[in-house]
Order: C-alpha cells, then sequence, then structure tokens
C-alpha cells in the first residue's frame, strides 16, 4: 500500500482517506456541517477538504416509497489511523449523531447521518485480507454484498472491544459503488477530480457515466 508523504500542514498524518457523508432525517444541512466538524476533531485526524453540499433524492427499496430528500458531501482526512480504526471511528459518529444500525433495518432505510469510507490511500480489496475472530468472520462472510456498513452491524459486535481485542472489522476499498453514484462521484470530483480510482482511471472521468442522475448543489 502506497502512502501519501506528510504533508507540511498535517505532520504525521500520511495517509489520505475519503468520507462520503449524507443524512436525510432532522436537520441534513446541521447534521452534515457538524459532522464535519467532528472529523477534523477525530483522534489522529485532520479535515483536510470538504465539498460543498448537494442535494439528491433519497434511493428507496420500494418504488412508491417516499422519502426526504439527502444532504451529500465528501470530505478528505489526513489521518494516521489504520483503515479499521478510522472505520470504526466513523461508525461511532453516526451512533453519536443518533443512528442506530441493525440487520433489520431496511438498507435504504432513512437516516440522522451516514459515513462511508470510500478511499483510503489506493488501497484496493479486503482489509484486512484475513479477518480475526468471530466478528471478523460474519463481516467477511457479508462482503459479496459490498456494503461495510450492513457487514459491520450484522456482526452484531462493540467496535470499540473488538478494536483493543484484535477482532478487527474487515472492509472493502474502494468503497464498490462509488462510481456509480452521483451523490458520491460529484461532490468527490470537486475537492479531487484527478483523483485515481485504484483499477478505474480518475474521478473526473466517471462523471459522465452518472449525469443523468439528478443532483443539486447548494448555494454557499
Amino acid at each position: 500500500m502506497a502512502e501519501l508523504p506528510s504533508s507540511p500542514s498535517f505532520p504525521g498524518l500520511p495517509h489520505r482517506a475519503y468520507v462520503a457523508l449524507g443524512a436525510n432525517l432532522g436537520d441534513p444541512v446541521a447534521q452534515v456541517h457538524a459532522a464535519l466538524a467532528a472529523l477534523d476533531q477525530l483522534p489522529d485526524c485532520r479535515l483536510a477538504a470538504a465539498s460543498s453540499l448537494y442535494r439528491t433524492a433519497a434511493i428507496t427499496a420500494n418504488p412508491g416509497e417516499v422519502q426526504p430528500d439527502y444532504i451529500n458531501a465528501v470530505a478528505e482526512l489526513a489521518t494516521s489511523l489504520s483503515p479499521q480504526a478510522l472505520l470504526a471511528a466513523l461508525l461511532a459518529l453516526e451512533s453519536a449523531g443518533g443512528r442506530t444500525r441493525h440487520h433489520s433495518h431496511p438498507r435504504w432505510a432513512p437516516r440522522t447521518l451516514d459515513l462511508d469510507l470510500l478511499l483510503y490511500d489506493d488501497l484496493a480489496g479486503l482489509w484486512p485480507a484475513k479477518p480475526a475472530g468471530a466478528a471478523g468472520a460474519a463481516v467477511a462472510a457479508t462482503q459479496t454484498t459490498g456494503d461495510n456498513a450492513t457487514a459491520l452491524a450484522a456482526s452484531g459486535t462493540d467496535l470499540a472491544a473488538d478494536l483493543a481485542a484484535g477482532a478487527l472489522p474487515t472492509l472493502l476499498l474502494p468503497h464498490p459503488r462509488l462510481h456509480l453514484r452521483a451523490f458520491v462521484l460529484t461532490p468527490l470530483a470537486e475537492i479531487a477530480p484527478q483523483l485515481a480510482l485504484p483499477g478505474r482511471g480518475s474521478v473526473a472521468a466517471w462523471l459522465p457515466a452518472v449525469r443523468l442522475q439528478d443532483i443539486e448543489k447548494l448555494p454557499e
């Protein structure tokens, strides 16, 4: 795994990670702004860049289902955390924002806060390759869905305890659907258009593939 050199602005934080933020319950604009501020306060992390906010229609499980629109953004983080530790920190922020994950919740249920780890340096594939313990086995068993969060929720474990015990969560990087979603690609292209998606080319090169998806940039 290649590392980016430490930025002069962020000494000791050699890794770059990109995180998608979304919310469609409560006050989504305020919640996304609060989450961006919280990302900058995570231990061993700094907010290196943040996109504008965007409004998109919710993806629903049933064609007739109506949900509030989502507010979305993408953040770039400088960090020294491992991918698993960063994922655990993101899930803790979701919980603090009022989100409850459970395997019985519909995949496209509305949410107060959604944080997805999109990219971590140029890492590609499952990380770590061989998950430890029962929690890791439960996660790995669902990796074919590409939904890291659902896999972690299905394990029914305490992430902080798992990290302390060495039973680290497994995740799939890059996020398997980031190149298919305007609400991820558009804000990501705003802050890092030439960023390379491992095995897929640049972010900007994928924008035409999502041009028919409705997305609205909110005024600053």
